[in-house]
């Protein structure tokens, strides 16, 4: 398991140099476990001019939109640029309701759901999934309509963002498979990942986990990942979010070099512009400075660290971390 996952996450540059396919637009996609620092990082390339983002396109972090307000401060069905988006999309004939973005890749249909948005599997329950999707053309019919839907979308953001490059935050690696095949894009990932004790102590926080409940969703995200690539061959960066807290400038330009813009200078210059970020909370908060979160020193007792490193702790060291 050990060497699976660190072949998995290692950066190989066969894919990370290759040429962008001609008259497709980069598509940098964020692929992490939660509480991984996906929010830090795109709130930071948000500031670069040259990428556009909402953070996650995917928008499943919406509970009352009457409430949920857009990290510029404005609410969200009041943001300039969400309308303003709104009626580009609707120009362009593209149906697009601020009350349900609608960008999830999933179906009405709880039967085609079963096989649509589960996890990513092995090799062989992934060619099962493949089948049901000859078995059942509908659930096709409707995964590239949900696709290029996506498509319409991101385009409309990156023209109104009038920028080249975008970036989705949406982590997850089923979605990422789908973005990938569908051969749309000049795919790129970002594989983001973090000390396995740190992501799972803001886990426990903030969902009121028990430390195992945690490590079992911790764990199944890093064996997603894993198994993403071993089935798609695309561009893959790996950054930690320890570096990206310790060293941003750097980080930076090693992200805009892999997104295909490397004459950019990677400068860490958080200033108040406005931004136009859906996701969790941290979206709202300021940001002053790029701290290194590592509470899990003092938060986490003895026997929370046993269970850890008992359920996790094979694969957190195989992503480099000492435990």
């Amino acid at each position: 398991m050990r060497d699976t996952i660190r072949n998995a996450l290692s950066l190989n540059k066969s894919r990370y140099e290759g040429q962008r396919p001609a008259n497709k637009r980069v598509l940098v996609y964020v692929m992490s476990p939660s509480y991984s620092g996906s929010t830090l990082l795109t709130r930071i390339m948000a500031y670069q001019s040259k990428i556009a983002t909402i953070g996650e396109l995917k928008a499943t972090g919406i509970n009352d939109i009457n409430t949920y307000r857009c990290s510029c401060g404005a609410l969200f069905l009041e943001c300039e640029f969400w309308n303003e988006l709104a009626e580009k999309l609707h120009a362009n004939d593209v149906p697009f309701n601020l009350h349900a973005l609608e960008t999830r890749i999933r179906s009405e249909s709880s039967l085609v759901n079963s096989f649509l948005t589960p996890t990513l599997h092995g090799p062989i329950l992934e060619r099962l999934r493949r089948f049901a999707f000859l078995l059942f053309p509908a659930a096709n019919t409707n995964l590239h309509s949900q696709l290029k839907r996506n498509a319409h979308i991101i385009e409309a953001i990156c023209e109104l963002q009038k920028c080249d490059v975008f970036l989705d935050e949406s982590k997850d690696p089923l979605r990422a498979l789908y973005f990938a095949q569908s051969d749309l894009w000049d795919f790129r990932v970002l594989q983001l990942v973090r000390d396995g004790r740190g992501a799972v102590n803001s886990d426990m926080k903030h969902n009121q986990r028990s430390m195992t409940v945690a490590c079992r969703e911790w764990n199944l995200k890093i064996d997603e990942m894993a198994r993403f690539l071993d089935m798609v061959q695309c561009p893959v960066m790996q950054l930690t979010y320890e570096s990206l807290c310790t060293d941003a400038s750097a980080i930076i330009s090693q992200v805009l070099e892999f997104a295909g813009i490397p004459e950019s200078r990677g400068d860490l210059d958080i200033s108040q512009d406005s931004q136009h970020i859906i996701g969790n909370d941290m979206r709202l908060k300021p940001m002053r400075e790029v701290k290194l979160d590592e509470k899990w020193r003092t938060d986490l007792s003895r026997d929370e660290l046993k269970t850890f490193y008992s359920l996790s702790g094979q694969r957190n060291k195989a992503l480099g971390y000492d435990t």
